[in-house]
């Protein structure tokens, strides 16, 4: 079951800013087949292993607002880790403003993006934007 989620927005990061035109040139050719990671891929370089794949990003839209949607599908990984309540946040990795991947948090790593989290445990996502355009 794909669910529409918030990933980023326009604003001001430790990274640097991000006006909407910068978001929507980051964003907007991006459409499917973005992988979703369990945690940072700085994370796993630490180990030495590959980041753990839990699932695929795609439909990415920037809206009028600067806020970035994408639909997402877990595998059968990710999906477990989901229902078993692993999974709290979102992050996008952009760098030199190209979208590599997006992470999926664990528990106690908040996002840079407010609303790219997921607050309440359950079949499908809910955050406090989360908008369903699936009509489920």
């Amino acid at each position: 079951m794909k669910k529409r989620v918030k990933i980023f927005e326009t604003g001001k990061y430790p990274q640097g800013e991000y006006p909407i035109d910068r978001v929507k040139k980051i964003f907007g050719d991006v459409k499917d087949g973005v992988k979703a990671i369990f945690q940072h891929t700085s994370k796993w370089k630490q180990t030495g292993k590959s980041p753990v794949l839990v699932g695929e990003f795609g439909n990415i839209q920037v809206d009028e607002a600067g806020k970035v949607f994408a639909d997402i599908e877990f595998n059968d990984k990710g999906n477990g880790y989901f229902e078993d309540g692993i999974l709290t946040g979102i992050s996008v990795e952009i760098p030199d403003d190209k979208l590599t991947a997006i992470s999926v948090l664990p528990v106690g790593v908040k996002p840079a993006v407010k609303g790219a989290e997921f607050e309440e445990q359950s079949p499908f996502f809910m955050e406090a934007e989360f908008e369903d355009k699936t009509g489920g």
